[in-house]
């Protein structure tokens, strides 16, 4: 069957690509958003105009029952205020937007949840002090303690079973959902997708090149205590090459991310 075209020329696209709006590979990856490119042969002033009309473009409102409002009012806060309201309420909305707020649906929502791993090193992440009550507690059984920070990981604390799972799998499929009898967390797996996400260094830069072994051991080799990550006298890259060969994940994750810096620096 042949296909009419009404533009000047033809997009190749795959069968899974038949209902995606046009989009260029590079730009996707700079804008990370949706786009719908166009291209547009012509070199007159039609392109400039068009953006900034588009860009400057009024929403419809009444004007004069707007200053004849606003010069009501006799100090200029008044003003101020009586035009911030006027122009809250008098917002231009359109038909699938003024439909979901009326319905209580969300603007926007993901199929997927992320979820943030901090992969720097204990001694240079952030830590949250801990709530008022827990304080309170910690006071009660031992007035000289200095223990009024979050822990980081609950992973290390995972049950026996789970002895042989990395952190990354364990914050993707995993999540906690109460404790037992004997005040042990229990875990259950998730019914949603969860992607984890975490900072990733550039071992090309001298800077972060220990950042970026030490997060791929962090992730990626089952641990008990942060500190055993590295043992006394090695760096986080030779600690890193000590579990690359008998770790197929930590080997397919390294590669894929060598991948993805390879192609922001072309870009």
């Amino acid at each position: 069957m042949k296909l009419s075209h009404r533009k000047i020329y033809n997009l190749p696209r795959s069968p899974e690509e038949i209902r995606i709006n046009n989009y260029n590979p590079l730009l996707l990856m700079l804008w990370k958003a949706n786009m719908d490119l166009q291209y547009i042969g012509e070199s007159s002033l039609a392109i400039a105009q068009y953006v900034t009309g588009y860009v400057t473009k009024a929403e419809k409102s009444n004007m004069q029952d707007l200053w004849q409002e606003v010069s009501s009012h006799s100090s200029i806060y008044s003003k101020l205020w009586s035009f911030g309201i006027h122009c809250l309420c008098s917002r231009e909305c359109g038909l699938y937007e003024a439909s979901d707020l009326l319905l209580g649906d969300h603007l926007r929502e993901k199929s997927t949840t992320i979820k943030w791993i901090n992969v720097s090193p204990s001694q240079n992440g952030k830590r949250r002090l801990r709530n008022h009550s827990k304080l309170f507690e910690i006071q009660e059984m031992n007035l000289d303690s200095t223990d009024i920070f979050e822990e980081n990981l609950v992973y290390p604390k995972r049950p026996d079973d789970m002895e042989e799972i990395c952190l990354y799998h364990f914050v993707a499929e995993y999540k906690k959902c109460g404790v037992d009898r004997d005040r042990n967390p229990v875990y259950w797996e998730h019914t949603k997708p969860i992607l984890p996400n975490h900072r990733i260094y550039d071992p090309g830069k001298e800077n972060e090149r220990e950042n970026y072994y030490y997060s791929l051991r962090l992730l990626f080799v089952p641990f008990r205590n942060e500190a055993d990550l590295i043992e006394e006298g090695e760096t986080a890259e030779s600690a890193f090459e000590r579990h690359l060969e008998e770790n197929d994940v930590l080997n397919t994750h390294s590669e894929k991310l060598q991948r993805m810096l390879m192609a922001r620096e072309h870009v």
